[in-house]
């Protein structure tokens, strides 16, 4: 599980039928698209021997799908994205609609956490 804003690096490597590992030598069009499409992101590619580096850095909160050649592959792992740590100026508290606060009452009050990219952190 990554922060939203941090970078990220996921390496992948091309096999055969067989699972033995292939020296891949032509291009590769990789992106990653969040489950509700709500960001696409193309990573910057890294050749190392054999396999290849994708550094990215992902903004929005939730899970990602892997592309590669315009296929969506399956990876072993989950990607997924949670919020980065809140940000008390765009956070914001909505306190209850009254006119008049008793002595002895109780409220609901509604805090929206958020971080600097919008993300919800916490609704409490």
């Amino acid at each position: 599980m990554t922060r939203a804003g941090e970078e990220r690096v996921d390496y992948i490597l091309f096999c055969d039928s067989n699972n033995n590992p292939l020296d891949y030598e032509g291009e590769i069009d990789v992106f990653f698209l969040h489950i509700n499409k709500l960001a696409m992101i193309k990573p910057h590619i890294e050749r190392k021997n054999m396999q290849f580096g994708l550094r990215w850095s992902p903004i929005v909160r939730g899970h990602y799908y892997m592309y590669i050649n315009h296929v969506r592959m399956n990876p072993t792992y989950e990607i997924g994205v949670c919020a980065a740590q809140a940000d008390h100026l765009i956070s914001k508290i909505t306190p209850p609609k009254v006119t008049k606060i008793c002595y002895c009452e109780e409220s609901e009050i509604m805090l929206d956490l958020r971080d600097s990219f919008g993300n919800i952190y916490s609704q409490l």
